[in-house]
């Protein structure tokens, strides 16, 4: 338990540290427990972990594979520590047909950094306007895309989003869709695809 109040920006801070390291080593143990005013020794064993990390939306199976068929290649972007790294075989075996898995801790970046988009549109050979990102988080998942160039849909399962009115640039209707389950992804592709007079999205999540 921390000492630090509920609320303190100093937990953000060490969040994004931890999603962004890729060896938890001691030193880092350290840092940590000295930001959050706790004891090193209490630092958890590897029980906890196994509660958070990766996973996919209900349904993302079989649309995943329905993109592949359509031709186009799939990969997944997720925020995470490498203390939850064995999730990805769990992800991996629930996606077979996903093209690659990106992490925050094997990049060095955490979403919402537009870096991470341009580097994984470059690896695929594309301009980030060719990619339609698709995330639960508004400002994690929709505003990181949308400030990489990237399309987004926003599904509505874990927050609302922001009333359009209230969307800042570069974010509007011909750039970002709203849905409220996976399935939704295949008609968002093809509404954006329409708005192109060339190239085809490639779907992250």
């Amino acid at each position: 338990m921390s000492l630090r109040a509920p609320g303190d920006p100093e937990f953000d801070r060490i969040r994004w540290m931890l999603n962004c390291t890729p060896v938890i080593t001691d030193a880092v143990v350290e840092k940590v427990c000295g930001a959050l005013l706790i004891d090193p020794g209490r630092w958890p064993g590897p029980e906890p972990w196994h509660v958070c990390g990766f996973d996919a939306f209900d349904g993302a199976a079989g649309v995943v594979a329905e993109l592949r068929d359509m031709g186009f290649p799939v990969v997944v972007l997720s925020n995470g520590p490498v203390t939850a790294a064995h999730r990805i075989h769990a992800l991996q075996a629930r996606l077979p047909t996903v093209s690659r898995i990106y992490t925050s801790y094997a990049m060095g970046m955490r979403k919402p950094d537009p870096r991470l988009w341009q580097q994984i549109a470059s690896d695929l050979g594309l301009r980030t306007n060719e990619i339609l990102h698709v995330g639960d988080q508004w400002s994690n998942d929709i505003l990181g895309a949308a400030n990489a160039g990237c399309y987004a849909l926003h599904l509505a399962t874990r927050e609302q989003p922001p009333h359009p009115s209230t969307w800042p640039n570069p974010l509007t209707s011909r750039t970002v869709a709203l849905g409220t389950s996976i399935r939704d992804t295949i008609p968002a592709l093809h509404g954006f695809n329409a708005t192109l007079t060339e190239g085809a999205y490639r779907c992250g999540s």
